[in-house]
Order: C-alpha cells, then structure tokens, then sequence
C-alpha cells in the first residue's frame, strides 16, 4: 500500500470517527431542542464540503486573508442555502419574505432556542471541524487523542439521552462504526511508522484475529441487544436500589439506638409558645443614608470570604507543620531511622503543582488554536554560514591528518587551547576561524561578505603552514 493511499485511508478513519460524534450530537440537539425540526442530513454537509474547498483553496495564490475571506465567504452562501431550503423550499429566491423569517428566528430573544440559531452555530462549528481536518498531522498520538476525545464525548452523550429517556434511533450501529474507523485508522498510523503488525511478517494472522474479534463483538451486542430488554434493566437497577436505601436505613437505625442508649429519662417539657412579636414600625427617612449599596455589600462579602480563606490555609498550614515536626521528633528517637529535614519541601510541591496545571491548560489552549497558527518554515543556513563551517572542517581535517586530531568531547575553544599549543604560530589563525565558527554556529550572528573572505584568506595562509612536531599534546 503506497503512502497516498494510507494518507488518504487515515483521513477517511477520523473524518469518520468525528462525523460519528457529531451526527449523535446533532441528534440529541434536533430531538431535545428543536423537536425534530431541524435537517441533519444537510448540516452535516458542513462538514465535508468545509474540507474539499478547503483543500482546493490551498492551490490558489492568494494571501492568507484573502483566503480566509473566501473560505467564510463560501460558508455564508452555503448557509443561506440551507436556510432557504429549511425556512421556504418553494418559495422564489429573490423573495424578500424568506431572509426576514430566517434573521427575524436567528435574533429573536426568548427562552427557547429557535432552530435557525442551532443551524446558524451547527454550522459554523461543522465549517470550523472541516477546516481543521486539513491541519492535523496523521500520525499515531493525533489518531489516539481523535479516539480518547471521541469517546469522552460519546458517553456524555450516551448519558444526556439516557437521562432524558430520548431512544435515539441507530446508536448501536454508530458506536461500532467509530471503534471500527478509529482502529483502521490507528493500525495504517502503526503501519506508516513502522510499528503496526500491518508492517510485520503476521500480518495475516493478526488481519485474521481482528476480523474475527469484530465479528465477536458485533455477534455478541446483536444477542445482548436481543435479550435485555429495558424490563429486565428496569428490574436489576429496581433490586440495586433497594439493596441501596435497605443499606441505609439499617445504618441510620443503628445510629438511632446508639444514640437512644445516651438520652435522659427525664420527660422533657415542651417549652412555652412565645408571643407573636409586634409588628416593627417604619424606620425614619434619614436611616436610608447610612444603607450600604448593593455592590459594596458584593464586594466586602468577597474581601471577606479572600480573608477567611486566608486564614483556614494558615491555620492548615500551622497544623501540617506541627503534625510534621511531631513526626520528625518521633522518628529521631529511633535509632535505625535518619531523618533529613528539608524545609521549604510543600511550597516547593505546591508551586510544581500549579505549574504543572498551567502547562497542562497552556497545552490545552495550544491545542485549540492549532489551526489558526502559521506554520514554522525551515529556513535554511546561508551560503556565509555554511562556507564558514566548511571551512572550520577543513581545519580539522587539515590538523588530523597533520597529527592532532580533535577529541569528541572537546568544545571548540578547548580543542583550540590544544591547536594553539601543537602550532604556536598559527595561534591567532586558529583563534580567529574559531571564534567566528562559534558565532555561526552557537549563536545568532549573521556573517558579512569581508568577514567570509577573511575567513578564506586566514585559512588559506593557515594551510601553508608546516608543522614541525606533528603529534597530540
């Protein structure tokens, strides 16, 4: 299998787990929300087409605005086609009557979600998954962070429409079809870089073993699908419950007695009902004066709670560290324990533990605006750069053949310490192709046209040179 054919099986396998999710998704919207008034079918078409034209756009040669332009420009008219179709299918489409319907729902204010506002984000998120599809890099980790995440979100969903006792229709069949295109797609990654058992001498034998498991699995979910019923489910979480709150109750009976055993027997006398309080008067005119506002009182009740946490984090700070230096004195009583202490060991923790979150969000945001990144072009080393170590090779070279050779842990400046001593009077030659080696190839300095040439001339004097004890010092 060549690898233009692997690539393109690879975006086919996470085209497919992502339209998986996202046909779910917009389900659960379409049966909750709307109550089945909005076209599926026709937003998912976001999603391929966002990919196809993005891909033609890349041949054209046109600056990146100018292409981000058109490309939202084509969504626009994908969308009022769409909104044409779902408002009037028949109506003339010069018709002023079906825009006025369409942006009258997208902006109307009220407690319900109208279903032009679902088409109208539906899309521009199915546009945006489209066009993200083109910047992923196909390899095995983006394959099992595409799967990881299809899963989370399959449960959750799974969960909302269990909870809200929908039935979706064809839930079975698209959970099999995203374990299926993301193993396909995780295999030909395995099998690209290597390391997949497509790539090995069993793979025959590993084809077999998949096919059969699939088979497995599907055989095996028809016959669970055929015999539990949601009677029987009912019933096992109907038990579960009982067994739960039986549990409970002999809990908080136990209590009861304990807490019977430590009563008084003395009758206790009811306590007299007190009289109905009057009614306060009005308070003055002048009292509204020294009222607080409403934002003060906000902002004193927040300084307020800063404070008291402040002080329960002081005063679980003074406790762990007394509990520690109890500990400490302890273990210094044993004789066959040493105890090191290491002041400074929590807050040291504490701030490697928020670094390692801020790492973990900053990877997360990262992650996210991964698309609308440029991408890093590889520059090249300039002819200056390049001839300038060439040059420093050739000196090496030059000084083995001559009998001192460079050791491979030496840095360029100790190996000149050494050349500097083989050669005495060629110390300041191999200082200067030194020094502007290192600046070339350690640090950010771009060498002139004059500083090249005097690169060449030191060397080519150098190379003149005739060195009397040839041998490594």
């Amino acid at each position: 299998m060549n690898q233009a054919r692997q690539r393109d099986i690879v975006f086919l396998a996470v085209a497919g787990a992502q339209a998986c999710w996202i046909y779910t998704a917009l389900l659960l919207l379409d049966v909750k929300a709307v109550e089945g008034s909005l076209p599926v079918f026709y937003l998912l078409s976001f999603y391929p087409l966002a990919f196809v034209l993005g891909k033609a756009l890349r041949y054209l040669p046109w600056g990146k605005i100018p292409l981000f332009l058109l490309n939202w420009g084509l969504w626009f008219l994908w969308f009022l086609a769409l909104a044409k179709y779902h408002t009037a299918p028949f109506a003339d489409l010069l018709e002023p009557a079906w825009p006025l319907a369409v942006f009258s729902g997208i902006f109307q204010v009220s407690n319900l979600v109208s279903s032009e506002q679902l088409i109208l984000v539906c899309s521009v998120l199915l546009w945006w998954l489209g066009g993200r599809l083109l910047h992923l890099r196909l390899d095995f980790s983006t394959l099992l962070t595409e799967f990881q995440f299809g899963v989370a979100l399959l449960l959750v969903l799974f969960f909302f429409e269990t909870q809200w006792d929908l039935n979706l229709p064809g839930l079975v069949p698209i959970t099999m079809a995203f374990f299926v295109f993301s193993f396909a797609g995780t295999a030909v990654t395995h099998a690209r870089e290597g390391a997949g058992w497509l790539s090995g001498p069993f793979r025959s034998r590993w084809m077999s073993l998949l096919i059969f498991t699939i088979l497995s699995i599907l055989i095996g979910g028809m016959i669970i699908v055929a015999l539990v019923k949601p009677d029987i489910l009912k019933l096992i979480f109907s038990l579960l419950t009982m067994a739960w709150n039986f549990f409970w109750e002999l809990v908080f009976r136990v209590l009861s007695f304990l807490a019977n055993l430590f009563a008084s027997q003395e009758p206790a006398n009811l306590p007299a009902m007190p009289a109905m309080p009057p009614v306060p008067a009005e308070p003055p005119v002048w009292t509204k004066l020294f009222r607080l506002p409403e934002w003060v009182r906000r902002v004193g009740s927040i300084v307020m709670v800063v404070i008291w946490g402040i002080l329960i984090l002081a005063a679980l700070w003074s406790v762990s560290s007394q509990i520690l230096h109890w500990l400490r004195q302890r273990l210094e009583g044993m004789g066959e324990v040493e105890v090191e202490p290491m002041s400074g060991a929590f807050f040291d923790d504490l701030l490697a533990l928020l670094k390692g979150l801020l790492l973990l969000a900053s990877r997360f945001f990262r992650f996210l605006s991964r698309p609308f990144r440029h991408k890093q072009r590889v520059h090249a080393a300039s002819p200056e750069i390049s001839s300038i170590r060439a040059i420093y090779r050739r000196m090496m070279d030059w000084a083995d053949s001559a009998g001192c050779p460079r050791n491979v842990a030496q840095t360029p400046y100790e190996y000149l310490r050494v050349l500097a001593q083989w050669l005495p009077e060629a110390g300041e030659d191999f200082a200067f192709i030194t020094n502007h080696y290192v600046l070339v190839r350690y640090g950010d300095c771009f060498p002139s046209h004059g500083t090249l040439n005097q690169v060449k001339t030191t060397w080519e004097k150098l190379r003149q040179a005739k060195p009397d004890l040839p041998g490594k010092h």
